[in-house]
């Protein structure tokens, strides 16, 4: 999402709002990224997998144990992330 950061609505207003963090990811090299919004990037493990795969698990109550940290998996669950796609 960062190389299309520039089409975001009001990026500018992201910016001013919150502090914007880049993290690395499989077949994205840096240099594709605005230098000019000199955000700070950071090398963590990469995991092969997308937001869609997750949402697709957590609806079909599939273990995200191997794809997540146990905080972040409880914390989804916790909030009913991704659930409206069950209830609606």
């Amino acid at each position: 999402m960062a190389r299309d950061f520039h089409t975001w609505r009001d990026p500018q207003k992201v910016c001013r709002l919150s502090n914007v963090v880049v993290l690395n990811r499989p077949g994205v090299t840096p240099n594709e990224i605005d230098e000019s919004w000199n955000f700070p990037i950071l090398q963590v493990p990469a995991i092969d997998v997308s937001a869609e795969e997750i949402r697709n698990l957590v609806v079909t109550g599939k273990n995200l144990e191997s794809l997540l940290a146990p905080e972040v998996e409880q914390y989804i669950h916790s909030n009913g992330l991704y659930r409206s796609a069950v209830d609606g």
